[in-house]
């Protein structure tokens, strides 16, 4: 049982604060790119990413473990809510540690923007995936 008191493990609610703190870190360092304080931006950008890698360990070695029991019921809904959630949140992950260790992607509004967008995709799902999973 985690400390939130769910059926959830405590590395499971230790993930979904990571993520959303990184949400809201993500959400500040956006103030500071609007307000041309870019150093400030792309320093809380890399925290952001930081905080999603350390919960990445988590939610593959999770993966792993459940890889069987999804795989064996696909078509129900909360298998493909997981597949989808790791899917888009891997695609978040590559292109947030791209972006924030200045590889391959230009550093312009637009891809920042796809992969802010990708990012929330991935947390909401993942915020779902997580009542579905513990709450209900």
């Amino acid at each position: 049982m985690g400390f939130f008191g769910t059926a959830a493990s405590w590395p499971a609610d230790t993930v979904l604060i990571l993520q959303v703190a990184g949400f809201i870190i993500l959400l500040l360092s956006i103030m500071y790119a609007k307000k041309k304080i870019f150093l400030r931006h792309f320093q809380m950008a890399r925290i952001t990413v930081s905080l999603g890698v350390v919960s990445l360990i988590w939610m593959v070695t999770s993966l792993v473990d459940s890889f069987q029991i999804i795989s064996s019921h696909i078509t129900v809904l909360s298998s493909l809510l997981t597949v989808a959630h790791a899917t888009i949140g891997v695609i978040a992950m590559t292109t947030g540690i791209l972006l924030a260790s200045d590889s391959l992607i230009t550093k312009t509004k637009t891809p920042m923007r796809a992969i802010f967008f990708i990012w929330a995709a991935a947390l909401l799902m993942g915020i779902i995936v997580y009542i579905k999973y513990y709450l209900l």
